[in-house]
């Protein structure tokens, strides 16, 4: 695990997510003011078990899974990624569909990491993904 993903988890079993907010915020858009990052801070985790997040934090070590590993769990799997236009991780997401030939990337305009999954234009493509791809090769129907 890395010393920052350590760092987020020991701040988040203290009830607070601000490591997390300035690492996920675009490198264009100002910082916010200590005040700002505590208010969002406090939304992120209401209703949320931040000692239970924290542990899951803890149990993903760096986040990471190879290019090697991608493709051969990919290979038989369609697989629907959604990232905003302002994600620090959309270049990632790119270059996972540059070499993920069964990965449909969907980028949702001017959404961050934060607001990109309850974004009408996310739970579209996930309810044509679906409809289209995803329970079809389980056997379910839709």
């Amino acid at each position: 695990m890395t010393q920052a993903v350590h760092a987020e988890a020991d701040e988040l079993e203290t009830g607070s997510i601000i490591k997390h907010i300035l690492r996920q915020l675009p490198h264009h858009k100002p910082r916010p003011s200590d005040e700002e990052l505590r208010q969002l801070s406090i939304k992120k985790l209401e209703g949320m078990d931040a000692v239970a997040l924290a542990g899951i934090k803890r149990a993903m070590p760096d986040h990471a899974i190879t290019k090697e590993q991608m493709i051969s769990l990919a290979k038989a799997i369609a697989t629907l990624g959604f990232v905003g236009t302002e994600d620090p991780q959309l270049p990632i997401f790119r270059d996972l569909a540059g070499f993920c030939k069964t990965l449909e990337l969907v980028e949702i305009d001017r959404a961050t990491h934060g607001n990109c999954p309850g974004r009408q234009e996310t739970l579209s493509a996930v309810d044509g993904f679906l409809r289209k791809d995803g329970l079809k090769q389980c056997g379910a129907f839709y």
